[in-house]
């Protein structure tokens, strides 16, 4: 595990303390990282966010007829790095849906592995639930309860997917225990009848999801096109970017579809393998029309207006925010702040781990240098945190 003496409170991200001589930093070099940055070395990490936390705040949000809500399922990571980055993600979601979106914070479920270390401040103890199959279907089957005719229900899986090989491949999505298999979450939704419901599936190898799940009033988006495509996914993080961006409303009416959100999302991960001189290995798809045959990539290549005919009709009219903003201490700019500086954070934390896994491609003092960077990075952008957090 990562240690640091260098950051206070990394909000809604499950990290112990960090510890430079771990990186291999000397005492000489973490001196002119807290130089830099003002930070003291006694600095622990605090007390991370969670949709409990901000249910004061979430009391004053404004009523609306139609209110949306939120299961976010976080999967076997296989391994710390991924469990890690799983969680990240989810706490991203968490941080959007609360401080840009306007949910509630009572109507934001959240579902997770549980950890080794659960006495510490792990995402286990803040997740509602642990994310086995059974509970998964059960909060769904709670979710049906409890939501009203009119509401939106959104579900977003974040983890690791496999198939069956073949032609007629199961689609799995990979959980503490016995996996999720679409047949599964079918049964599961039949309970909501004719409500609205999302269902995204960021995994490898999630496509038969997309088949096995369509139905009227639903919306299907895997981000994968077949179960051969089996590589981890880059579809989660473009889609959280694509929901904390102004820029994903496209048609410039203060709101935020599933559709505009598909179709920039998908942009950034094609963009992303270009980029990276990469061949692209996942192929998103989205099925919103009931006939199971789900539709590739966006839906137009101009704009997110809303299809005449077949897939992406229904998106486009399922607006994910709540049409109202929440109140409180901070105004909305400190809010967008906020977000933005969380969002930035776990950006920063997953650079390190992803340059720990490669510090052995590094020559002479090349893994310390960057080290250093991403640290006095992270570390000033804890400090900004604090100082907006301040009254």
């Amino acid at each position: 595990m990562l240690n640091t003496p260098l950051l206070c409170a990394l909000a809604a991200t499950t990290l112990p303390a960090y510890s430079l001589p771990q990186f291999g930093l000397g005492p000489a070099t973490a001196s002119r990282v807290m130089a830099a940055t003002g930070t003291a070395p006694t600095e622990t990490l605090g007390t991370a966010r969670s949709p409990a936390s901000d249910r004061a705040d979430a009391d004053d949000v404004v009523q609306t007829r139609s209110m949306p809500w939120l299961l976010i399922v976080s999967g076997l990571g296989g391994e710390p790095f991924y469990s890690e980055l799983f969680r990240r993600r989810a706490h991203n979601l968490i941080d959007i849906a609360l401080d840009r979106l306007g949910y509630q914070a009572d109507r934001v479920r959240y579902l997770a592995e549980p950890r080794p270390d659960a006495e510490r401040e792990t995402a286990a103890e803040r997740a509602q639930g642990i994310s086995t199959r059974a509970q998964v279907l059960q909060s769904i089957e709670a979710l049906a309860q409890e939501s009203g005719d009119e509401d939106r229900i959104v579900m977003v899986f974040i983890g690791h997917g496999t198939a069956q090989p073949g032609a007629d491949g199961v689609a799995r999505f990979n959980l503490p225990g016995p996996d999720l298999e679409p047949s599964d979450l079918g049964r599961a939704l039949e309970a909501f009848g004719d409500k609205r419901v999302a269902v995204i599936v960021t995994s490898a190898a999630s496509a038969t999801f997309a088949s096995a799940l369509a139905a009227p009033n639903r919306v299907v988006i895997t981000a994968t096109a077949s179960i051969a495509e089996t590589e981890s996914t880059r579809f989660a993080d473009h889609f959280i970017k694509a929901l904390a961006e102004d820029s994903t409303d496209l048609d410039k009416d203060g709101r935020v579809s599933l559709l505009e959100v598909y179709r920039q999302t998908d942009l950034g991960v094609a963009s992303s393998y270009e980029s990276d001189g990469r061949i692209r290995t996942e192929h998103a798809q989205l099925e919103d029309d009931g006939d199971g045959q789900a539709r590739v990539g966006y839906v137009d290549d101009s704009t997110a207006s809303t299809p005449q005919t077949g897939d992406g009709r229904l998106a486009a009219r399922f607006h994910l925010d709540a049409q109202a903003a929440p109140s409180g201490a901070l105004s909305a700019e400190q809010r967008r702040e906020r977000l933005r500086l969380q969002l930035e954070a776990r950006r920063l934390v997953d650079d390190i781990e992803r340059l720990k896994r490669i510090r052995h491609t590094f020559s002479g003092d090349g893994y310390r240098a960057r080290l250093q960077d991403l640290l006095v990075e992270l570390a000033l952008n804890r400090r900004t945190f604090k100082e907006l957090e301040q009254p």
